[in-house]
């Protein structure tokens, strides 16, 4: 897994291309391990993916028990991690939430963190 895979899911989640980011962040999932930082974050990328795939679908419910679960992971990392910054999506999410998903598609948005873009190295996290 590289960057460039990273970046590609992101793209692919932006894109709304739920169900290839969902694979392409579960391939990082299992690389950083499930019980690491790394794997915490990708899960809940996962979930998040999983969620919009849900609301498409119409399972309202499902769709809130994974925004649920992503947002708890999210609060459990930094408020950046991997240039991705997770205290405005947990914001987002907690907002979506609020508003019963009122049609948003959250974005990923990624950003310079401290001066230097940040990479994805398998079994390495830079943060």
């Amino acid at each position: 897994m590289t960057s460039e895979d990273y970046l590609y899911g992101i793209d692919l989640y932006n894109w709304t291309y739920w169900w290839e980011a969902h694979e392409v962040f579960e391939a990082f999932w299992h690389a950083y391990g499930r019980r690491t930082p790394a794997g915490n974050f990708f899960q809940a990328l996962i979930q998040c993916a999983a969620a919009n795939l849900k609301r498409e679908l119409g399972d309202e419910q499902a769709t809130r028990n994974l925004v649920s679960r992503a947002l708890a992971r999210l609060r459990q990392g930094p408020d950046h991690y991997m240039g991705l910054d997770t205290a405005a999506v947990a914001e987002q999410l907690t907002h979506w939430l609020n508003q019963r998903g009122a049609g948003t598609h959250i974005l990923f948005t990624l950003s310079e963190e401290r001066g230097r873009l940040v990479t994805v190295e398998k079994g390495r996290c830079e943060d």
